[in-house]
């Protein structure tokens, strides 16, 4: 039988670290392997807690350089060797990876390739309807197609063609553990010792990046430092973190919002030609695990 484990790295994500865990575990992931990079806010209780009455190892990565890729890989091998991984579901707390056709390992059961790409869909709200309400309620909108644009040639200045969310980020994966020698920073790419073979998949990713004020602020002032004092990265690694940071330096809080979430009177016109939709399937399914 398929063992799907999932490694995660987690900083004050007090608000949605729980509801993560508890679908992932519902769904088709046997472990989880959850990095804290030094939370605040009561996010490492929370893993603590389910370390001690869930299948959840929790690991400490105190670095403030967000070397993702080195803490990921070390998480990677964790879930192989330890927890005898044949699959491992790279992940954010912020996303949600939902098989619309079954358990997630109905996927890994039905494939021969070794890498599968998943979509995601950023789940959003207009940006003056953010911190209105619960996150999993406000956030159901999405962009039906998402913009294909370019990384701006100054990322951390340069206008955006449209909101960053309505922008077709790049795909997750989901990798067999044979072979794997290293997951590259972003969770997006990963590099095996034999050759591969990368296939589509159905699963899509729930993508909930921005759930509240608050939340954002702290993401951005986490990030941006974060990424400032990592000088093994390319600008453009983190660039949206970056430029974030940037503006909360010189700006304020509004102007983010501005950049990267539809006002709600370009949310309305979107809605009513199609570039907007309405998706609850998340909001259905997590209303469904609490009940």
């Amino acid at each position: 039988m398929t063992k799907l484990v999932m490694t995660m790295l987690a900083r004050d994500e007090v608000d949605i670290i729980a509801a993560n865990l508890d679908f992932h575990l519902e769904n088709g992931v046997a472990h989880a392997v959850v990095i804290d990079n030094g939370s605040i806010d009561g996010t490492r209780e929370i893993l603590a807690e389910y370390a001690r009455k869930r299948p959840v190892t929790l690991m400490d990565e105190f670095g403030q350089d967000f070397d993702q890729s080195a803490w990921m890989t070390k998480a990677a091998i964790v879930a192989r060797d330890d927890h005898k991984a044949d699959w491992i579901l790279h992940n954010d707390a912020d996303e949600f990876w939902f098989n619309p056709e079954g358990a997630l390992t109905k996927s890994l059961d039905e494939t021969s390739a070794d890498i599968l790409l998943c979509q995601r869909l950023n789940m959003l709200c207009p940006r003056e309807e953010v911190s209105r309400g619960p996150w999993i309620r406000q956030c159901v909108y999405r962009v039906a197609v998402p913009f294909e644009t370019s990384v701006p040639d100054d990322p951390l200045s340069d206008p955006l063609p449209c909101p960053y969310f309505y922008r077709r980020l790049p795909p997750k994966v989901l990798t067999r553990t044979d072979g794997l020698v290293e997951v590259r920073q972003g969770n997006h790419d990963v590099r095996f010792s034999r050759d591969t073979v990368e296939a589509p998949s159905p699963i899509r990713i729930f993508h909930y990046p921005i759930r509240s004020i608050d939340q954002l602020r702290s993401k951005i002032e986490n990030g941006g430092r974060s990424y400032e004092r990592n000088e093994k990265l390319p600008i453009r690694a983190g660039w949206h973190w970056r430029r974030w940071y940037r503006m909360l330096q010189t700006e304020d809080i509004g102007a983010i919002l501005a950049d990267a979430l539809p006002s709600l009177q370009a949310a309305t016109r979107d809605l009513a030609d199609g570039t907007l939709v309405e998706d609850r399937r998340m909001l259905a399914m997590l209303d469904t695990l609490k009940a």
